[in-house]
């Protein structure tokens, strides 16, 4: 898969095993993700898969699980959890967030929009992880890690405006045995997976699926290897602006250029070094208040909007037809005595890199606010993780009527909150971090080791 190196290579330190599957559905499954979307899936474009990784020390351990469907209900995390028969220090269930896979998985998308389930769905996705955990665990190995990072062009943008701009790029972290030869791959990407319309009706992966299988391609990895993809703040992040169709021929276009890119950050990833460090925290956030008569009022001026986008351009008439639907959201919320959940934020670290997960759709600013915060140059934010609470944007966002600020169940001030818990989470990994070298060097310099 990469060229080997001659360069001197970091010990290994950490054990990593990890597997995958299918996750195959049922023709006839109702589908998820579009609010617009009518009837049931026909069949399947592309397979769904779980994919698992275990990474493991003597300090810790954590179980990163990549699934191909748009969301996760908080509870079937903590099932999974109570099922494994060793306990991780942290689990980061992550959802692609495709909008072309079933139903029943996550019971509540949208606070207001309760989905009752499938009971079969849930209890087989819960089993099917379980075993994952349970093959990854059973191959753990010494491994080293490789981290990289390379820009994408011309497939993410700003879903509204997309003169503002993004820091649209791919982060891979590979994770090699001793003999080179990958264990499994990490795929980092902040996009809204939704090539596919309401109007497809077939079970797909979507960008992510397209994705991992030209990555495959064009760097030779054995196809039972995983490819972990995790989704970013990616909630006003998609391809409305940047996509020339909504078929399948497209899906493959947008998932090559990506994969391109993480096959280049692939080729030029340098190693990590160091313990696996976690922490977990959760926070209540404060909730969106109650103004019918104000969201009476952007109602009607949704419905004007969506009026006069009648001959407008297809981007522009899905700008208002989405703004109307997170109308009726917060028409909703005005009347709902149903309150946000607290928030559960988990972090792993490793040497420079940091993953941080937050379950809801979190967005484009304050990722990056959360990324200039932290004190390590690589921070990965891992959206719709371990549960979904909806729309956490901006205080700046909610001037201006978009379909995510409008169905945010949260005030304007949740997104500097969510900010400054993350980077305090950062923090406490970083500083953890800083500690246990400190007490380490005196024994580099009576032994005569660098400490890197």
């Amino acid at each position: 898969m990469t060229s080997p190196s001659h360069a001197r290579q970091p010990q290994p330190m950490l054990q990593a095993g990890a597997a995958t599957a299918t996750f195959p559905v049922d023709a006839g499954t109702p589908m998820a993700g579009y609010v617009a979307r009518s009837g049931v899936a026909t069949g399947t474009l592309d397979p769904l898969t779980l994919s698992v990784l275990v990474l493991a020390d003597e300090v810790g351990s954590c179980v990163v699980i990549a699934a191909d469907v748009v969301g996760v209900a908080a509870e079937l995390v903590a099932e999974l959890n109570a099922r494994l028969p060793w306990s991780p220090t942290v689990m980061i269930v992550c959802a692609s967030h495709t909008h072309s896979g079933p139903r029943g998985i996550a019971t509540e998308m949208q606070a207001v929009e309760p989905d009752p389930g499938d009971r079969a769905m849930r209890e087989r996705f819960v089993t099917t992880c379980a075993d994952l955990i349970a093959q990854a665990t059973a191959t753990l190995a010494p491994v080293t890690l490789h981290l990289g990072r390379d820009p994408v062009r011309q497939v993410a943008a700003n879903r509204n405006d997309p003169a503002i701009p993004i820091d649209s790029a791919v982060t891979t972290l590979e994770m090699r045995l001793e003999s080179g030869s990958p264990v499994a791959l990490l795929v980092h990407f902040a996009c809204h997976p939704t090539i596919l319309d309401a109007a497809n009706t077939l079970l797909s992966a979507d960008l992510f699926g397209a994705i991992r299988t030209s990555l495959a391609e064009l760097t030779g990895l054995a196809c039972q290897t995983p490819i972990l993809c995790l989704n970013g703040a990616a909630a006003d992040i998609s391809t409305r602006f940047t996509r020339k169709g909504q078929d399948a021929r497209e899906v493959a276009r947008l998932g090559r250029k990506v994969a391109a890119a993480a096959a280049k950050a692939i080729a030029s990833a340098t190693p990590l070094a160091g313990e696996l460090r976690t922490t977990q925290r959760s926070i209540a956030l404060p909730p969106r208040p109650r103004d019918p008569a104000k969201a009476a009022h952007d109602l009607a001026q949704a419905d004007r909007g969506l009026t006069a986008a009648i001959t407008a351009s297809d981007a522009e008439r899905r700008i208002a037809i989405t703004r109307r639907e997170g109308a009726m959201l917060a028409a909703q919320h005005a009347t709902s005595s149903q309150r946000p959940d607290a928030i559960p934020i988990s972090g792993i670290a490793v040497d420079r890199l940091a993953i941080v997960s937050i379950p809801g759709e979190l967005s484009s600013s304050l990722g990056r606010r959360i990324e200039r915060a932290s004190p390590f140059p690589s921070t990965i934010v891992a959206g719709y993780t371990n549960g979904y609470v909806g729309y956490i944007v901006d205080a700046a966002d909610y001037d201006v009527p978009t379909y995510e600020s409008l169905a945010s169940p949260f005030d304007a001030s949740a997104g500097t909150e969510i900010v400054d818990a993350t980077v305090a989470s950062l923090r406490q990994l970083h500083a953890s971090a800083e500690a246990k070298e400190s007490r380490r060097e005196p024994m580099r310099k009576a032994t005569g080791q660098s400490s890197r």
